[in-house]
């Protein structure tokens, strides 16, 4: 245990930089700015998305309520984090485990094969919870505000939180153990693993989509209602019935007494059995699939033969060619890549399958011509997302890894590899969109020119991301990494990228907003939009050629040893993200929970808790007046605040769609304007209530 131990510090302290992180910014305290953009753009960047995710929680919390099971938000959040770390778990695990540079000065030590796997193991759960505790605690966080629970709920809380990932980091294990013990029996090992990684990863969700409607068609409505009445869980049940040890986790926060106790127990006793099995594992077989896939057959050439081989290239073709070279012979990167292109189809695919015939209305409404316009705009914003998203132009430097002396040493310029990269980035995102957006079409019986010019717009973005993407990359490429997956997935360039298009994005989308309100056509709208992309490519491809170069041809990629002062990069890069930092910081701060309850006694909606004795006059309003001076949150149609509310006043508005019909609710003080369904119901039974 003393070995683990030594073994698990020393991999947290090399893998996560500590060593370096003291050394070069708290002892020499050198380029403090780097550590304070990453402190600043990890939570600005993953902001909008946990904003939605908060949002999506709250009503499902509601929702249950009202079906007097509220525990289903628990459930929820447990299952959802639960499959997002076996899903990127599997990628880890596998880079971690058989394409670390450190198995090789491993292996010859006097350490137990289940020592070393444990101690790396170790290592990856500890990112994990960094995917697991923002999907999980939010949900858990709602249930114990909402239901006014005691401490031992907190008590247990941190209890299941702290064991989410590790069951399922488990199984992906035991999975990735196999895989690669299947692997080495191939001959060409590093596309078998690829194709094979991909392949199970796709099983494991079509066998979740399989057995998660394994049965429905046996239930009949009444069935169903009689389960929801007679059993307070019954949803959680049918959310996690297939995955057992999601069941026990949430019961075990959800219920009281002895019964809590118990389901904590068994949720215990399944992680410490799991654990227990991918020991045993590790011991039989993790150095003998180790071998298997590092040992390899010399081939044998003849010195006649290579002249099959050679042929000569034009240079940006020849760079084009080495991009695709380094990205499919590292199995790592090659299975990032491929589970990009393959999985979204899936994930589209899947929910749309168990539907049936629920999209059919869904399909009608896409086609019609007030939402073709958008759905048109939201092929080529994916198109340009997927940029950022796919960490394959935020990393084409990085991932040259020690390498990147070869880049530049070679007879190219810096402008023609980057080039290089950027039209391989661009051809291999727009085949994958291409494919996702083809499967989406055919699903949803999109119309061909409304598909066609969304990926044309999309085309035109996704040169813009591109360049931003790989010009973050160029000026910080993250080189010295240990593991393929930290080039990657590990690399903070894709959160910076984000980050910046995400800025973007919105300062694009204003302008498109004003145009639709104007009552612009359609096609002045998308020719317009063609033109600002076409401009904002041209821009992000001259930024890229003219700044990029800067890695390629300075001196040192490490830092000196004495003091520098902050360099045009770093305040650029400083300014954007406290930008950042201050808008979205100043949104989420301001927001609001929308839920309107009508009680006996009192109405609530957000924080607020109006008791009906201080309404003094309630007015019906076919749909809120223009605001201004706005003091809180307003993103499109969701508004949260005071605002100055034309014809009426300065007072608070909590509208979840501010193009609904609303209520003003009067007091002595201020008044509140809000959007509950069946607003003129509740207009008559407020009044009622008043006189």
């Amino acid at each position: 245990m003393t070995g683990f131990f030594v073994l698990f510090r020393t991999m947290i302290r090399h893998y996560f930089g500590l060593s370096v992180i003291r050394e070069v910014y708290i002892k020499r305290k050198q380029e403090l700015w780097k550590p304070i953009l990453v402190l600043l753009a990890i939570p600005v960047s993953l902001a909008p998305i946990l904003y939605a995710y908060v949002r999506f929680l709250n009503s499902v919390y509601f929702v249950s309520a009202q079906l007097h099971q509220p525990g289903l938000v628990i459930a929820f959040g447990l299952v959802a984090a639960q499959l997002v770390v076996l899903i990127f778990g599997l990628f880890y695990l596998i880079s971690v485990f058989y394409f670390s540079a450190d198995m090789e000065h491993l292996v010859p030590l006097p350490i137990k094969p289940e020592t070393i796997l444990a101690a790396k193991f170790g290592m990856v759960l500890i990112g994990e919870y960094v995917t697991a505790l923002p999907m999980a605690v939010p949900a858990v966080v709602i249930y114990g505000l909402n239901q006014s629970v005691g401490i031992f709920y907190w008590l247990k809380s941190a209890f299941v939180i702290l064991l989410l990932p590790v069951l399922p980091l488990t199984l992906a294990s035991i999975l990735v153990i196999g895989m690669m013990r299947t692997t080495g029996l191939a001959r060409n090992r590093e596309r078998f693993t690829v194709l094979f990684g991909v392949l199970v990863l796709a099983l494991v969700l079509v066998m979740q989509w399989h057995l998660g409607r394994t049965g429905d068609d046996f239930l009949d409505p009444s069935q169903i209602l009689n389960e929801l009445i007679d059993n307070p869980n019954s949803l959680i049940n049918l959310l996690s019935r297939r995955f057992p040890p999601a069941r026990w986790a949430s019961l075990a926060l959800s219920d009281q007494g002895i019964t809590s106790v118990i389901h904590l127990l068994f949720y215990l006793g399944s992680t410490l059995i799991g654990l227990a099995l991918l020991q045993r594992l590790a011991r039989l077989f993790f150095y003998d699939s180790l071998l298997h896939h590092t040992s390899a057959k010399k081939r044998r050439h003849r010195l006649g033969d290579l002249s099959g081989h050679l042929r000569a290239r034009s240079p940006l073709t020849a760079l084009i060619h080495r991009e695709w070279q380094l990205l499919s012979r590292n199995p790592v990167f090659a299975m990032n890549a491929a589970a990009n292109i393959f999985l979204p189809p899936l994930f589209i695919a899947l929910p749309v399958l168990a539907g049936g015939e629920q999209f059919a209305a869904l399909r009608l409404v896409l086609s019609t011509p007030p939402f073709a316009l958008w759905v048109t705009l939201g092929i080529a914003a994916f198109f340009a997302l997927s940029a950022p998203m796919s960490a394959i132009p935020t990393s084409a430097v990085s991932r040259e890894g020690r390498l990147f002396w070869i880049s530049r040493s070679i007879p190219a310029t810096p402008q023609q590899q980057l080039l290089a990269k950027m039209i391989f980035s661009v051809g291999l995102l727009s085949a994958s969109s291409s494919l996702i957006v083809l499967v989406a079409a055919f699903i949803f019986r999109l119309p061909l020119t409304l598909v066609l010019t969304g990926w044309a717009l999309g085309f035109l973005g996704l040169l813009s991301t591109c360049a931003i993407s790989l010009t973050v990359d160029a000026l910080w490429p993250l080189l010295d990494w240990d593991n393929p997956q930290q080039a990657m997935k590990g690399n903070l360039n894709v959160l910076v990228a984000l980050l910046a298009i995400a800025l973007l994005g919105f300062a694009l989308s204003q302008p498109i907003i004003s145009w639709v309100k104007k009552g612009w056509s359609a096609q002045t709208v998308l020719s317009s939009t063609a033109f600002m992309l076409a401009v904002l490519a041209t821009v992000s491809i001259r930024l890229l050629l003219s700044v990029g170069p800067k890695s390629y041809t300075q001196q040192s990629l490490r830092p000196k040893s004495r003091r520098r002062p902050l360099n045009p990069r770093a305040v650029l890069s400083i300014a954007l993200v406290l930008v950042g930092a201050v808008f979205l910081g100043r949104e989420l701060f301001m927001m609001a929970t929308f839920d309107y309850t009508f009680e006996a006694e009192q109405l609530r909606f957000g924080p607020v808790r109006l008791s009906y004795d201080e309404i003094i006059e309630v007015q019906y309003l076919e749909r809120i007046p223009p605001l201004s001076n706005r003091v809180g949150t307003s993103l499109g149609a969701y508004k949260s605040g005071t605002f100055t509310v034309a014809g009426i006043g300065r007072g608070k508005v909590f509208a979840t769609d501010s193009t609904k019909p609303a209520l003003l609710l009067r007091t002595e003080d201020t008044f509140y304007i809000i959007t509950p369904e069946n607003a003129y119901e509740r207009f008559l039974e407020l009044s009622e209530r008043i006189e």
